[in-house]
C-alpha cells in the first residue's frame, strides 16, 4: 500500500515538473521557434516576410527593415514603408481599411501630407479629406457617394474640378 502511494506521488510530481518545464521552456523558446518556422513566409504580392507571429497578431518586415506591417488576423492594423530614401508613408487601418495615411519627410523632419478617409458599414468609401501640405487645414474633400470634389478656398468649401486639381488654389 505504501509503495502504491509513493508511486502515485512520484508520478504526480514528475508530471507537474514536466508541465512547469514545458511552460517555462515554451515561453522562452517561442521567439526562436517563430523565427525558424516563418523565415520563408511572405505576404502575398509584397517583399514583406513574416517576422513574428503571436496570436492574433502577425508582424511582417522587409529584410532591410525599411518597411513593416502589423496584422490582426486578416486585417492590417498599421503599415510603414519607404516611398523614397527620404520619404516614409505611414498608414493606419480600421477593419482592414486605410483610414489615416501620412507621408513624413526625413530630411525636413516633418509630416508633408495627410489623408483621412471614412467608410460606411458596407466598407464603401464615403469621404476623403486631404491636407496636401500638412499645415493642419484640409485642402481637398472628396465625396465619393455623390462623386464630387471640393477645395478649401477663402474659408469655405467650393466645388472643384475633377481630375488634376492638387492642393490649394
Amino acid at each position: 500500500m505504501i509503495n502504491n502511494s509513493i508511486t502515485k506521488l512520484v508520478l504526480f510530481l514528475l508530471v507537474a515538473l514536466f508541465f512547469i518545464m514545458g511552460v517555462y521552456l515554451g515561453v522562452k523558446l517561442c521567439p526562436y521557434l517563430d523565427a525558424i518556422m516563418f523565415r520563408d513566409t511572405y505576404l502575398q504580392g509584397t517583399s514583406l516576410r513574416l517576422f513574428i507571429k503571436r496570436v492574433p497578431f502577425e508582424i511582417y518586415t522587409e529584410t532591410n527593415n525599411k518597411a513593416f506591417a502589423v496584422f490582426k488576423g486578416h486585417y492590417c492594423l498599421f503599415r510603414r514603408e519607404c516611398l523614397q530614401d527620404d520619404m516614409i508613408q505611414i498608414t493606419h487601418f480600421n477593419n482592414g481599411l486605410a483610414v489615416l495615411d501620412s507621408v513624413y519627410d526625413k530630411v525636413k523632419k516633418e509630416t508633408v501630407k495627410v489623408t483621412y478617409t471614412t467608410f460606411d458599414r458596407n466598407s464603401t468609401m464615403q469621404y476623403a479629406y486631404m491636407d496636401n501640405d500638412a499645415d493642419g487645414v484640409w485642402d481637398i474633400l472628396i465625396d465619393f457617394k455623390n462623386k464630387q470634389k471640393f477645395i478649401w478656398k477663402s474659408n469655405q468649401w467650393t466645388k472643384g474640378k475633377t481630375g488634376s486639381d492638387q492642393g490649394k488654389q
